[in-house]
């Protein structure tokens, strides 16, 4: 698969490697090419998976999460003596495990369901295989039959666990402090912040409505453009939304003005104009509007509309 999604996989995992961005953040974090530097993720797929099963999850659930999910895998395979027993499901899993190295096969619900079988038979096995007792006088083991499933020696591994060196609970307590402060840290910085699909640029859709990044062409000539705004978002009054409306030539911005959208029944118009009686002077010229956020229509049950949205402009004028 292409080189440049392992390398936006490693760098969003070295945001939060204790607990990871969160589950499915990869998908929705990797349509921002600020994070990714991923002209393939941002771009041409706005948003992708890694088609890498363990590599994702890494990125999603951090180092915690990938121990979690190979201590679920491999822990039968610590814990029964005979580990002959457990090629079979090795094999069924193997197969299903190796095709998820470039893809996500796990996905299709049959494939985890068949994946969840085989281990569930490996721990099946861990609890009914017979468990050995030594030989008198001598420290190998021999068989012993069993009449009922025998449990594994959890209440000696718990014991075990427990009398570890210091230095183990204290890398554990490092551990936690890592963990608290990431999970501190991903609410005041990047990548969740904010919702980036919400800033990719779309086109006015057919009712007028805006995603939180919208763009339009001033033509040549004119000193500016006017937005009639039609409708906002349905909490404004309780949650200010926060517009920056500017006029930006090739990648440089020649003058922002930033504003708050009020509802209907407040000023209804966004306005601006070149400084000092300026104009364009050709059609490179465009007007920039990004809004401090989004809301989806589903998500507040006022219907089922799942789009990002911004504000509802009724047109756009050139001023001349």
């Amino acid at each position: 698969y292409r080189p440049e999604v392992y390398l936006a996989a490693l760098k969003m995992f070295s945001l939060d490697p204790i607990l990871g961005l969160g589950q499915s953040e990869f998908y929705r974090q990797a349509a921002s090419f600020n994070l990714t530097n991923s002209h393939f993720l941002s771009i041409d797929q706005n948003g992708e998976n890694a088609h890498n099963y363990f590599l994702q999850t890494l990125t999603e659930t951090g180092l915690i999460g990938i121990a979690v999910f190979s201590l679920l895998v491999f822990y039968p395979t610590w814990q029964i003596r005979n580990k002959k027993l457990l090629i079979p499901a090795w094999v069924g899993l193997g197969a299903i495990l190796i095709g998820n190295i470039f893809a996500h096969s796990m996905l299709v619900r049959e494939n985890l369901f068949i994946a969840a079988s085989f281990i569930g038979l490996m721990y099946a096995w861990v609890y009914a295989a017979p468990k050995p007792s030594k030989v008198d006088g001598s420290d190998s083991y021999a068989p012993e039959s069993c009449q009922k499933p025998c449990l594994p020696h959890l209440t000696e591994s718990a014991l075990s666990f427990a009398k570890q060196p210091k230095i183990i609970w204290a890398l554990i307590a490092a551990l936690g402090v890592l963990a608290a402060r990431e999970i501190y840290l991903s609410y005041r910085s990047e990548p969740f912040i904010e919702d980036v699909q919400c800033f990719k640029a779309q086109p006015l859709d057919p009712d007028g409505w805006t995603s939180g990044l919208y763009k339009i062409a001033l033509p040549a000539g004119t000193r500016g453009m006017t937005l009639n705004i039609k409708g906002t978002q349905p909490d404004v009054l309780k949650r200010p939304l926060h517009a920056s409306i500017s006029i930006v030539h090739g990648e440089s911005s020649l003058i922002e003005q930033s504003t708050t959208v009020f509802p209907s029944s407040g000023p209804s118009q966004l306005s601006i104009n070149f400084p000092n009686g300026g104009v364009a002077d050709d059609g490179e010229y465009r007007v920039e509007l990004r809004l401090s956020r989004c809301f989806i229509p589903r998500n507040m049950r006022i219907n089922a509309d799942g789009r990002r949205l911004g504000i509802q402009i009724e047109s756009s004028t050139p001023n001349y």
